[in-house]
């Protein structure tokens, strides 16, 4: 079985918080420190752990006990094959679908809560699937490797019927402001499709170089805002505008990026809603990496940064992450030691 170890990072990191009254100004201080294994045990600040086990926090610091789950499956895929993805599919009529691929190169919608077989023959190992969702009605999978597979139901599947000119991979697929955006395999150029389709050689199409060829390839997009971040190796992008005459390209920083597309994720906590992504030296706030620059004062995960020295380092571009919205955490789930899967 896949060993997984699971770094919380609380996005309700706050400070004091004060109420105020007509006679006088009280503070109170949340103990929402969570988990520190970088300070002496002995010099820990208020609220710090040691260790935490079976622990959650809600959005405002508070700890309780971690609920117990359910089993969504009553039997393993045949051949039980390494899940390398997982995706639940929302349509525009509200139906959900979950969906996911395995290392047999195999795409599985769960039926009646058993994985059924969609798509064969598709790249097998460890590629990492990367997944959009158009207006509820078409769900697209990237995995580096081949062309973009596409389905209106989850059930058939194809191969994107009209990606740009010569481009025979897909990596990065993202919906932003009413376009479809992709990134091939290996890539510094960003492509996108006209305002409300698929086709990526319709006439409004268009592509765009990001950065320089020392800042690596584009790792990750990410709609944030209004603007679509793309995340390079070495550096990050803001890409703004509406329209194709619009369109501009400046530099966030350089010197710092993504390792993968799966741990860039908004956040949302006390301080308002924040862009996390991790590197290889550790996991970063947007906020604070664009107000410090590149220092330690944009890691997250500054307090857990000895668990984080301590992971295999050829494991780290196989990280993903989600985020839970009602208690405020971010989860990274990356293998701890010398798994290959």
């Amino acid at each position: 079985m896949r060993k997984l170890l699971a770094i919380l990072l609380a996005v309700f990191l706050a400070g004091a918080v004060e109420a105020a009254t007509r006679t006088q100004t009280t503070v109170f201080f949340q103990n929402a420190g969570g988990q520190n294994d970088s300070n002496n045990p002995l010099n820990l600040p208020a609220g710090d752990l040691i260790e935490a086990r079976n622990v959650r926090f809600d959005i405002t610091g508070a700890w309780a006990s971690r609920k117990g789950y359910a089993k969504h499956n009553s039997s393993a895929i045949s051949g039980t094959p390494t899940i390398t993805s997982l995706f639940e599919w929302v349509q525009s009529n509200g139906t959900r679908t979950f969906l996911a691929t395995g290392s047999d190169g195999v795409i599985y919608e769960s039926v009646s809560a058993v994985w059924t077989s969609r798509k064969t023959g598709l790249t097998t190992g460890e590629a990492q699937w990367n997944w959009a969702n158009w207006k509820g009605t078409t769900v697209i999978g990237c995995n580096g490797n081949e062309q973009a597979q596409n389905s209106t139901d989850a059930t058939t599947w194809s191969n994107l019927s009209a990606p740009p000119s010569g481009v025979t991979t897909c990596k990065l697929w993202e919906v932003h402001r009413g376009k479809n955006w992709m990134v091939p395999k290996d890539s510094s150029t960003v492509y996108y499709a006209p305002s409300d389709s698929l086709d990526f050689t319709a006439a409004g199409n268009g592509s765009i170089i990001v950065g320089d060829p020392s800042e690596g390839f584009i790792t990750g997009l990410h709609s944030h805002l209004g603007v679509l971040l793309v995340f390079k190796e070495r550096s990050i992008h803001v890409l703004s505008g509406a329209t194709a005459s619009e369109f501009a390209v400046a530099p966030l920083v350089v010197g710092l990026g993504a390792l993968t597309d799966e741990t860039i994720r908004t956040v949302h906590g006390l301080t308002g809603t924040d862009v996390f992504f991790a590197s290889d030296r550790g996991v970063h706030s947007l906020q604070a990496t664009d107000a410090f620059g590149d220092f330690r004062a944009s890691f997250v995960s500054q307090k857990i940064q000895t668990t984080w020295n301590g992971l295999k380092k050829n494991r780290l571009n196989k990280m993903s992450a989600v985020f839970n919205p009602t208690i405020g955490e971010y989860w990274l789930s990356v293998t701890s030691g010398g798994q290959t899967a």
